[in-house]
């Protein structure tokens, strides 16, 4: 909980807004003007195809690949791709990052096998010799994570690690006000 991360925020109490209440996910989710918009993004996003394409010398043609099955069907044994993609659109529109592990066949295997959407509250971001390393911090286990192996969604105002969070530092007194 290092001084502007939202750990410290929560535990400082740097996320009460102006108008009183503190203002968390869950709380801004209790807002139904947030809910329904979050929700009418998230489930448009989550219902879009995403066909897989290959450049040519004349531009790009639609190919079958066997990650289009992940993308736009089932992820992870978890959860469909519609899920994950109004998850990571939620993450996105809350926390201004999605993130979701690249699993493979086996650490060495190019072959990718699943992704599996993280909190992006888990998540801390580090450039290490020009490459990003995330640190996924679960209850169980921490994993550290480089960037070819991590799939990761920045939102506006992205700095290179992190993109800002409209829940932090767009939102909040509005929310606090309607709490």
């Amino acid at each position: 909980g290092t001084s502007g991360s939202q750990l410290y925020e929560w535990m400082t109490g740097g996320n009460i807004s102006a108008a009183g209440p503190s203002v968390t996910e869950r709380t801004a989710m209790g807002i139904s003007a947030v809910y329904a918009c979050i929700g009418l993004i998230g489930g448009a996003l989550a219902s879009l195809p995403l066909p897989i394409y290959r450049r040519t010398a004349d531009g790009r043609e639609r190919v079958n690949h066997d990650v289009w099955w992940l993308l736009n069907e089932q992820p992870c044994t978890c959860m469909s791709a519609a899920v994950m993609w109004e998850y990571l659109a939620w993450s996105l529109l809350l926390h201004g990052d999605a993130f979701a592990m690249i699993q493979r066949a086996s650490p060495l295997s190019p072959t990718i096998v699943g992704f599996e959407p993280v909190h992006p509250l888990s998540v801390q971001v580090q450039e290490v010799n020009e490459r990003l390393i995330y640190t996924v911090v679960d209850c169980d286990e921490t994993l550290v994570i480089d960037q070819d192996d991590m799939l990761h969604i920045p939102g506006l105002g992205f700095d290179g690690l992190r993109g800002m969070s409209p829940l932090r530092y767009a939102a909040r007194q509005t929310f606090g006000l309607s709490l």
